[in-house]
């Protein structure tokens, strides 16, 4: 094989009828003692083309049993086979790769998915809170601006309504603190109920 090489051999060369370097070996059917078809497997193991086609498209196999090398015809068949177990076996690789990048895609977009709902359930949760404060103090300013209302028509005296109203300012700007809605849903209640 070194020797081909050396002498620069070209395994691809075609003849005026497309006949490759393993097509001559195969037609006259290159039995070395000892080795088989030897010149074959040499050129098959040099990279020479199995599938190569003549003009006519005549593959080395057929043109080693029309001149009759049986012997040629069965490595030439069993290099047939190992070629397609080989491309089989890379074809199964390449499929079980993708496989495994299609998985990891997967999971990556699992977790994206899980993330997005997580965010979208804290969100719907931190609506919920904002609501229930603003219903809350609502009601507490309800309240103090109907405790005012009774007191002063109890006549009581100032100073009840009075630590009311100013415990009220104090949640006000406890809120107004705390920023956002909050503070000023607090602010807006305190400012229209004195």
């Amino acid at each position: 094989m070194k020797a081909l090489a050396q002498l620069g051999v070209n395994k691809e060369a075609k003849d005026d009828q497309g006949r490759t370097t393993l097509h001559h070996a195969a037609a006259k059917g290159h039995v070395e003692e000892g080795d088989g078809c030897g010149m074959i497997k040499v050129l098959v193991k040099m990279g020479a083309e199995l599938g190569a086609q003549t003009a006519a498209g005549e593959t080395a196999l057929p043109v080693s049993i029309r001149m009759g090398h049986h012997q040629a015809a069965q490595v030439l068949r069993e290099l047939e086979r190992t070629a397609r177990a080989q491309k089989v076996a890379k074809t199964s690789e390449r499929a079980r790769e993708r496989a495994q990048q299609a998985a990891e895609q997967a999971d990556c977009n699992a977790a994206a998915l899980i993330e997005e709902e997580e965010r979208e359930q804290a969100a719907k949760a931190q609506t919920s809170l904002r609501s229930c404060f603003v219903t809350a103090l609502w009601r507490a300013t309800m309240m103090r601006r109907y405790t005012k209302d009774s007191m002063r028509r109890l006549g009581a005296g100032g100073g009840v309504a009075e630590r009311l109203h100013a415990s009220c300012r104090h949640l006000a700007a406890e809120a107004d603190v705390e920023g956002g809605e909050r503070g000023q849903a607090a602010h807006c209640c305190a400012s229209r109920y004195p």
